[in-house]
């Protein structure tokens, strides 16, 4: 098994409810990988700016009551979600015993996370945020996430925590070998099962790459061949009776990147996209 450790996950959350979600699930996989958990809450620059303005007013997304957002208001609304968002991460912490912290920034939401995120080995982020966007789609955050380069990133499904098997696609590629290493040394902490979906055109030799790779592992793995078929074969198993954490390498060629994105729209298992790194 590869040496890399996961000492570090960055969680952004914002105290909506899904960035909740999303330390929920940080901090499980925190605590399953002994790694430290770091949240950032940004002050939105772009808010901040728009909240001069004397028509500017705002909508809770909870009640739908329109509010003033100038006058200071905006400034006392983002404090109480701060601290909101970081007792939250306390007691998580706390829950499952993991060491932590909290960062307050001030900037563009995508561009000061990609930047806290250099330091991080995973980032984690919800759904959506505090938006109208309904339905299963990702919201702006989450997709920006998916492009970074060299970023492990954890998409939590819909209010549901890290829970097993452990489901990882294998397709004999840097990015593949990464997620699996990863995939499998969850399954290590907890004794849970591992299921390895083999993509490519040559079955027995993705057989023994990865039996080398758990075979410590013994009669909890499960090897499934989906061949060169196309993502919806995957998608099934991620949506059927299999709804654990599914873990896919960034340059998959069964997930070309509209693919992976029609996937994470579609289920509601936690996803976490590994790229390979030096």
């Amino acid at each position: 098994m590869s040496d890399k450790r996961i000492r570090r996950i960055l969680v952004a959350i914002d105290a909506s409810p899904c960035s909740l979600s999303a330390t929920e699930a940080a901090a499980e996989l925190a605590a399953l990988l002994d790694a430290e958990l770091k949240g950032l809450f940004v002050r939105d620059d772009a808010l901040l700016e728009l909240s001069e303005h004397p028509l500017a007013r705002a909508v809770d997304p909870l009640t739908t009551t329109i509010r003033e957002v100038g006058g200071g208001h905006l400034e006392r609304h983002l404090r109480v979600q701060a601290m909101r968002a970081r007792s939250a991460l306390a007691r998580l912490a706390a829950r499952v015993g993991i060491r932590w912290s909290f960062e307050i920034a001030t900037g563009i939401v995508s561009s000061t996370l990609q930047a806290a995120a250099g330091e991080a080995d995973i980032v984690s982020v919800g759904r959506t945020g505090w938006s109208f966007r309904s339905g299963r789609a990702l919201g702006s955050t989450a997709r920006t996430a998916l492009s970074w380069e060299r970023t492990h990133v954890l998409v939590l499904g819909r209010a549901r925590p890290i829970r097993p098997p452990v489901i990882v696609l294998y397709e004999s590629s840097a990015a593949a070998r990464e997620a699996l290493s990863i995939a499998t040394r969850l399954a290590e902490r907890r004794s849970w099962p591992l299921i390895v979906l083999l993509s490519g055109p040559d079955e027995q030799a993705l057989r023994d790459e990865v039996g080398a790779e758990v075979s410590g592992l013994g009669e909890r793995v499960r090897q499934i061949y989906l061949g060169l078929a196309d993502g919806e074969r995957l998608a099934q198993i991620a949506r059927g009776e299999h709804r654990g954490v599914l873990i896919v390498p960034a340059d998959s060629r069964l997930l070309a990147p509209e693919r992976l994105l029609a996937l994470l729209d579609r289920v509601d298992s936690p996803v976490m996209v590994i790229r390979a790194r030096p």
